[in-house]
């Protein structure tokens, strides 16, 4: 459902809520006014809570309408890209940092720190102190298998990357 399609309907809900309040006060004026506030078909006691959850009830279904797909729809208009997140992620870091991002973002996200080495050109010291700097900022994770270390984007990161 398109937004302005949204937009009519909600409105058109609180103008029916607004309408059931109105005659529902309506009703209770004219009863309380004839005496016969007890004999009213519904008790007054309970008008005030019965039309609070009816409320209520709105609300969330307003909510509900006007929240989803929000951001699927934001992420279109915008013309959500991996590469433009990767792209703009990168522009806030020093440039050793953005070139090692790259190269994960390039690999899914994940690599070895030997494969790093090759494909950036930097020397092993390098690579170490740029995926330390990384990790401390937490944007990668390193995990050891016996002499092999991998470096990984963190996993939030990672997600959007599929």
């Amino acid at each position: 459902m398109d937004t302005e399609k949204k937009i009519v309907f909600v409105v058109m809900i609180i103008a029916t809520f607004v309408f059931v309040v109105a005659l529902s006060s309506l009703y209770v004026q004219t009863e309380v006014s004839a005496g016969n506030a007890c004999g009213c078909a519904i008790p007054i006691w309970l008008f005030i809570p019965l039309l609070s959850s009816i409320g209520l009830l709105i609300g969330t279904l307003i909510y509900y309408l006007l929240r989803s797909g929000k951001q699927a729809e934001t992420h279109q208009k915008a013309g959500f890209d991996v590469k433009e997140m990767a792209s703009s992620f990168t522009k806030m870091l020093p440039q050793d940092e953005a070139a090692i991002v790259r190269l994960l973002i390039g690999n899914k996200g994940e690599m070895t720190q030997a494969r790093l080495m090759k494909d950036s050109g930097y020397n092993k010291v390098k690579i170490h102190r740029i995926v330390k700097r990384l990790q401390l900022r937490g944007f990668v994770t390193k995990t050891k298998d016996r002499k092999i270390n991998t470096i990984a984007l963190r996993e939030d990161i990672r997600k959007y990357l599929d």
